[in-house]
């Protein structure tokens, strides 16, 4: 299973201090974490606003590992381009995941098929009320899909099992898809997404709040 740590919850323990961040982010990455995912808000689609281009930036020269970056902003091929640009820096990894409602279905299109035509890996996320029918609008263009098992947004909040059946309706009519959920994750409910099968999970608090990175995430990767 294929764990990422979110940034967010760094964000939120330092306030916001890249320096910290970075720091924080290359202890993960010593920690066994297989990628680290980065929420990037702008204030609009959700509350609040975090990782601008100059983060990404700083996080991009600090860690080898993967970034899986979930663009949770308005418009967002008006900074998909700049958000690449930096999250590749240095010919690294990064995957990028947008949400069905965040533009116009057809923007939302060429915002993928630049993914596609750059060979960078590209999903769908789907927030807590955004239905798995958009899944069928896109699913040529895209690889990757993310769930989110609490509402988009501020990081710390209860895992919503009944999302379960939401990652079960995908597997089963879109089996080549990835699939990873986002929320709520700890020791305890990790075996929630064991069950289900998932190809991983974001985890914030609970990786971020631990003790030991490395024993947190080995604990999650084996399912609990």
């Amino acid at each position: 299973m294929i764990i990422a740590p979110s940034l967010l919850a760094v964000w939120d323990k330092t306030g916001g201090d890249v320096a910290e961040i970075c720091r924080i982010a290359q202890l993960l990455e010593a920690a066994g974490a297989d990628w680290l995912h980065v929420d990037v808000m702008d204030g609009a689609f959700v509350s609040p606003k975090t990782f601008g281009i100059e983060s990404l930036r700083a996080i991009r020269g600090s860690v080898k590992l993967p970034l899986d970056i979930h663009l949770m902003v308005k418009n967002p091929q008006q900074v998909i381009e700049d958000y690449i640009k930096y999250g590749r820096a240095g010919g690294k990894e990064m995957r990028v995941v947008i949400h069905p409602t965040a533009a116009k279905p057809q923007e939302i299109n060429a915002c993928l098929q630049f993914l596609a035509a750059e060979g960078i890996t590209g999903g769908l996320a789907l927030d807590i009320d955004e239905d798995i029918d958009w899944i069928d609008n896109f699913s040529a263009q895209i690889t990757q899909i993310l769930v989110m098992t609490v509402k988009a947004g501020a990081g710390g909040q209860a895992f919503r099992p009944e999302m379960l059946e939401k990652v079960k309706k995908i597997k089963q009519k879109w089996s080549d898809k990835m699939v990873i959920i986002d929320g709520g994750i700890n020791d305890k409910t990790i075996s929630y997404a064991a069950k289900s099968k998932v190809d991983g999970v974001v985890a914030g608090s609970y990786v971020v709040g631990a003790e030991n990175y490395a024993e947190a995430i080995d604990l999650l990767r084996r399912g609990g």
